[in-house]
């Protein structure tokens, strides 16, 4: 019997892996007038019964650079654990790091390098009084621990950024001196970037102090490309350009949390920031491309930065404010193409959450029954006639019509998604 049932799981996998990522032709999509759009795309999914087949990973790792994993909110508990699931697969099978929306980018920077680890073997350990630090030092040192690199993408803040840039410059101290007050500097930056003032009554930075930052700032960013001047580039170096850049970008988001703004019914305010944001992502996510061009990286992140397009969609407060916006993925696409491939993730039923699913979801449930996990691949959909430039109704970023098929790449599916407390 279990010998039969090895069998059987052997089949469902050759057979999946048999009919994902191949074009259309190859799979022999047609398109039925008798159907919704949404009933059309979903009988091009693939269900499976176990949260750990991925089988239209392998192809994927074969021809991708960027695999974009994302999720409907940050709470889906289910999502997060298939996600680590997947970054481990996809570390296992094609040498593949991994990068997180919200992980600050030099911190990572220095922990992945293995020249360095020595000197921040304990980090992690005390980072700051907020418990959100701990659990992402934690959940970084799980990965390192097997040896898969992790990086941050993120505009926000490291507790170390500080001291990560003191142990990259000074072997050329001596040689080159400089001028910083690094106490002054790293208190300075915790209570501007990490402290929250206004949600955690810490004194703020008066104007005089944030200008003082800045100048601190502008003075490494001066020092390095002295360095460079003098000594030649260094990956070490034009990372430390990069944190400056992202630092800079901080400063417009930063501003939203410190004067305690209503992000999500705030667009006109909220709007220009976090398009910066996701546009530093964007740059990061290249960044990394760029400088370590044999690695390849699984991006962990929102549903909402691994668009493709988002002014294919309209945000129902403000017809125009998805043209405004950028996410992400939008960056990295028009960099990479089709070296990257955008993962979203959508669930039928919440527990403990009142959720209204889309159609989409509603015609996958119907299509695959009481299949708990689902996958179907946009791209060999996008161009096929009839799917062509539809609008179809989901909920991957909330429910809303948009022509998901240009948004993502594909979406796995979760029938009941467990949410975090």
């Amino acid at each position: 019997m279990l010998r039969q049932l090895y069998v059987f799981s052997l089949l469902i996998f050759i057979f999946a892996s048999c009919n994902i990522s191949k074009n259309s032709e190859e799979k022999n999509v047609k398109w039925d007038a008798n159907l919704t759009v949404e009933e059309n795309v979903a009988n091009q999914v693939v269900a499976f019964q176990s949260d750990s087949l991925f089988p239209f990973l392998d192809d994927l790792a074969k021809t991708r650079s960027v695999i974009m994993l994302g999720e409907s909110g940050h709470e889906d508990a289910t999502t997060q654990e298939i996600k680590k699931d997947m970054v481990l697969y996809l570390a296992k099978k094609g040498g593949y790091s991994v990068a997180f929306e919200g992980y600050p980018f030099l911190t990572c920077y220095l922990l992945s390098n293995k020249e360095y680890s020595s000197l921040t073997k304990d980090w992690g350990i005390d980072a700051g009084p907020y418990k959100w630090t701990s659990l992402m030092y934690s959940g970084m040192r799980g990965y390192l621990n097997q040896n898969i690199n992790v990086f941050g993408i993120d505009v926000y803040a490291g507790f170390y950024d500080i001291k990560a840039v003191y142990l990259m410059l000074d072997k050329y101290f001596k040689e080159y001196p400089v001028q910083i007050e690094w106490e002054k500097l790293e208190r300075y930056y915790y209570l501007k970037f990490i402290a929250e003032p206004t949600k955690n009554s810490v004194p703020g930075l008066s104007i005089s102090a944030q200008l003082e930052l800045v100048d601190m700032i502008n003075i490494i960013s001066n020092y390095t490309l002295y360095i460079i001047d003098k000594e030649g580039k260094s990956i070490d170096l034009e990372a430390i350009l990069q944190w400056v850049r992202i630092v800079n970008t901080n400063f417009s988001c930063n501003k939203i949390y410190e004067t305690n703004i209503d992000i999500s019914n705030n667009p006109t305010i909220t709007t220009l920031p976090f398009r910066n944001r996701d546009s530093q992502m964007a740059e990061n996510i290249i960044w990394l491309t760029d400088h370590f061009p044999k690695d390849r990286f699984t991006v962990w992140l929102a549903n909402y930065h691994g668009v493709k397009d988002i002014s294919q969609t309209i945000y129902p407060a403000d017809s125009l404010m998805y043209s405004i916006h950028q996410c992400a993925a939008e960056g990295v696409y028009n960099k990479l193409r089709n070296k990257l491939y955008s993962l979203a993730f959508t669930s039928l039923n919440y527990k403990g959450k009142v959720v209204d699913p889309g159609a989409f979801e509603l015609a996958i449930a119907k299509k695959t029954g009481d299949s708990p996990y689902a996958f179907v691949d946009f791209e060999s959909l996008r161009f096929v006639d009839g799917f062509r430039d539809k609008e179809f109704e989901a909920a991957m970023i909330k429910k809303k019509k948009g022509r998901w098929l240009y948004m993502f790449d594909g979406v796995y599916y979760i029938r009941d998604q467990n949410v975090l407390n």
